[in-house]
C-alpha cells in the first residue's frame, strides 16, 4: 500500500513552512564545545569532571589538597558498585555512602541467602578513596579526579612517614612531593597490580608557574570532591540494575509462595522457595570470632564466606598461597596466633611417651559448622 504524502510549499498541496530565523551561537555556548571531552569511566562522578585512571607501567603523580570542611586527607572514602546494568555503569552503594537501602546490596543479600555466594560476590560494594591528582606525563589537562584503591592510599600513606615519625605533606601546593608507582596486569578479570610506591625525596612546587599553581588549586576549590560525586535515586539504581523501568510490587509478586522473579544483569532468574523454617541454633547468634587454627583449615571457598560475613574487602589484596590470604583475614579480626605448644618431660620408666599440649579439635557446631551454614 502507497500512503500519499501532501506536497510542500507552493508546488504540493500541504502547508507552506514557517519562515527560517537564524539565530547565531553564543559565545559562551562554543566556549563549552571547544573544551567538551568524552566524559568519564566513573559513572558515579558527574561528567563535566575529568577522571584520571594510571597507565600500564609507571605513574608519577602529584595528590592536591582537600578543599572540603573538616577534611582529614586529602582523599575521601568512596563506596562503589561495579558492572551494574547492561552498560556495565558504575554507582555508588546508597547503603555505604548515604547510610539508606541500596537495591544492589538487596539482591546481593538475597543471593547469599539462596547460596550463590559467587554471583553475589560481583555485587559487593568496593572501598576507593577520591582524590584530585596531576598526572606529570600530562600536566597541561590539569586536576583529575581518580578513585584510588584504598590499599594504594594506604601503602602512600606509609610511604609518607619519615624517619622521625612525622608526616610528610604530600598535598602541599608550595612545598608538596611527587609520587611514583607501576601499574601491573594481572591477566583477564584479574584486577591490576600496582607496586613500586615512592615518594621524592625532595620537596617541590606543585608548577613553576604561580599563574597554574592558583589555577589548579582554584578549581579543585570550585569542585570539592563531595560535590562531585553522582547521588542517585533508590528507583534510578534499581531500574538500572534490573535493566527496565522501576516498577511497584503487587501483592502477587510479594507472596511467599510465589516469588516474584529477579532481572539480575539483564536476565531474569526465579528464586528457588524459601526453605522450611528450622530450629534456631543458639550458636548462630554468637558473633565470637574463629580461633587461629579454625581460620586456617578452611578452604578458599570458606575463607572468602567468613570474609564477606564479616564485611572485608579484599581490595586490591594480592595473595601468594591460601595461608597468606588466612594470615591477611585473622589479622583483619584481630585474631592473635597461638604461641607454640610447649612439650612435656618424658617420665622415668614410664611406657607412655612424652605429650604435647594441642588445641582441641573444632566441633560441628563451631565455626567450621557456621560457615558450612553461611554457604548453603
Amino acid at each position: 500500500m502507497v500512503i500519499k504524502r501532501p506536497g510542500v510549499g507552493k508546488s504540493g498541496t500541504g502547508k507552506t513552512p514557517p519562515k527560517f530565523q537564524y539565530r547565531p551561537r553564543t559565545a559562551e555556548e562554543m566556549n563549552k564545545r571547544a573544551h567538551q571531552n568524552a566524559g568519564n569511566r566513573e559513572g558515579c562522578i558527574k561528567p563535566e569532571i575529568n577522571t584520571w585512571s594510571p597507565s600500564d607501567g609507571e605513574n608519577k603523580i602529584r595528590i592536591l589538597p582537600p578543599t572540603w570542611e573538616d577534611a582529614e586527607h586529602y582523599g575521601i572514602e568512596v563506596w562503589v558498585h561495579y558492572n551494574i546494568g547492561s552498560d556495565k555503569g558504575t554507582y555508588l552503594c546508597l547503603n555505604k555512602q548515604d547510610g539508606v537501602t541500596c537495591p544492589i546490596c538487596e539482591v546481593r543479600s538475597e543471593m547469599d541467602h539462596a547460596g550463590d555466594n559467587e554471583a553475589a560476590r560481583d555485587f559487593i560494594p568496593r572501598k576507593r578513596v577520591g582524590m584530585f591528582v596531576i598526572d606529570r606525563a600530562q600536566e597541561q589537562k590539569g586536576p583529575l579526579l581518580w578513585l584510588s584503591p584504598w590499599t594504594l592510599d594506604q601503602e602512600i600513606a606509609k610511604q609518607a612517614i619519615d624517619e622521625d615519625g612525622g608526616a610528610l605533606a604530600l598535598d602541599n601546593p608550595g612545598e608538596g612531593y611527587d609520587i611514583t608507582f607501576s601499574r601491573e596486569q594481572q591477566g583477564k578479570n584479574v584486577p591490576p597490580k600496582y607496586v613500586g610506591v615512592k615518594v621524592a625525596r625532595k620537596s617541590s612546587p606543585l608548577f613553576d608557574d604561580d599563574n597554574e599553581i592558583e589555577a589548579a588549586l582554584n578549581y579543585v576549590m570550585e569542585n570539592p570532591i563531595p560535590t562531585t560525586l553522582v547521588h542517585h535515586e533508590y528507583d534510578t539504581v534499581k531500574a538500572v540494575f534490573e535493566g527496565g523501568p522501576a516498577v511497584k510490587r503487587t501483592a502477587e509478586e510479594t507472596a511467599p509462595e510465589r516469588p516474584r522473579p529477579k532481572l539480575v544483569a539483564g536476565k531474569a532468574v526465579r528464586p528457588a522457595p524459601e526453605p522450611e523454617a528450622e530450629e534456631e541454633d543458639p550458636e548462630d547468634d554468637d558473633d565470637t570470632p574463629p580461633t587461629w587454627e579454625e581460620v586456617h583449615a578452611l578452604d578458599e571457598d570458606a575463607v572468602t564466606a567468613l570474609a564477606e560475613k564479616h564485611e572485608l574487602d579484599f581490595g586490591e589484596e594480592e595473595f601468594d598461597d591460601l595461608e597468606q590470604c588466612q594470615d591477611w583475614v585473622c589479622a583483619q579480626l584481630s585474631i592473635e596466633k597461638p604461641k607454640p605448644a610447649k612439650t612435656g618431660k618424658p617420665v622415668i620408666g614410664s611406657k607412655n611417651k612424652a605429650t604435647t599440649e594441642s588445641a582441641p579439635p573444632a566441633s560441628a557446631g563451631g565455626w567450621k559448622g557456621k560457615l558450612d551454614k553461611f554457604k548453603k
